[in-house]
């Protein structure tokens, strides 16, 4: 779950908010901390209160009936499903724009679309309704919900089993599709962020998915897992030629060695003769 959440600083001039007593908004604020990704807890004021005011001598009703006026004003919803209360902060996704959002441990309300983005078992990424708002269902929605006039619902898709996806990333006029790049950082590197993946997708048009994807190999192989790594081997490659490592081509003084003067013969590089001239070695074969 994550740790931060979104609050629009338009709320303190919201009408039904100024109506709010002070522990009613601090109830409010409280439970968009608490509430797991997306936007549903426990409806039990026993737990909320132990929550939000463990130092403070607020009583078990009072929290409810701080919901109570949270569920009038259209905020929240508070049901029953699978034996157990909950409750459901109702502009969840209108407020919220995670990166990331795992599965609820509570049953839904009806009517009600969650959205998921995780990290697949095996690697790749698993979503299930990301590209809809999320929320209620319009036709179906609680008759507090009326109270949010622009509220818009998405359609529900014909089935919502996750399924793996791919990116597709979108620049200016010109569509890159980079799913094995991403993929592959995320699998090898790290967890992809927003500024990683652009910073991938610039990569891509510099130095072609091939090499990036080529780059993060060879710093897993040696044991360099940052992108830093992965870059200096690809402006190498830009100097010398795609996966040339020039540091195999040196000798100890990480110099290149020079040809030995054959006398004008000519050199065979088929063959894996080795000459030796002053100490330095030469793959070749002279051609009499």
């Amino acid at each position: 779950m994550a740790n931060r959440r979104m609050i629009n600083s338009g709320v303190w001039c919201d009408e039904k908010f100024l109506t709010f007593d002070d522990v009613t908004r601090l109830v409010w604020f409280g439970i968009i901390t608490t509430a797991d990704d997306q936007g549903r807890l426990q409806d039990n004021p026993l737990l909320i209160k132990a929550q939000l005011f463990p130092a403070d001598r607020k009583s078990a009703s009072l929290i409810s009936k701080s919901l109570d006026r949270l569920t009038d004003a259209g905020m929240i919803t508070r049901y029953e499903k699978d034996g157990k209360s909950l409750v459901q902060i109702v502009n969840w996704w209108e407020h919220q724009s995670p990166a990331w959002a795992s599965e609820s441990d509570y049953p839904a309300p009806d009517n009600w679309i969650d959205r998921v983005k995780v990290h697949a078992k095996g690697g790749g990424i698993q979503k299930l309704n990301w590209e809809l708002d999320g929320g209620y269902v319009e036709s179906e929605l609680p008759d507090t919900q009326a109270l949010c006039s622009d509220y818009v619902a998405p359609t529900l898709p014909d089935t919502q089993s996750i399924e793996k996806v791919k990116y597709e990333v979108k620049r200016s006029n010109t569509t890159t599709s980079a799913p094995n790049v991403f993929s592959v950082y995320e699998n090898s590197i790290a967890v992809l962020n927003p500024h990683m993946a652009e910073v991938l997708k610039s990569a891509v048009e510099d130095y072609t998915e091939e090499w990036v994807i080529e780059s993060i190999k060879e710093a897993v192989e040696n044991n360099k897992r940052n992108w830093r790594y992965c870059e200096s081997i690809l402006k190498r490659w830009q100097v010398d030629g795609f996966k040339v490592d020039t540091r195999k081509k040196r000798n100890g003084n990480g110099k290149k060695p020079k040809e030995p003067d054959l006398g004008g013969y000519e050199v065979d590089r088929t063959s894996e003769v080795i000459l030796v001239d002053d100490g330095e070695v030469w793959d070749g074969d002279v051609q009499f």
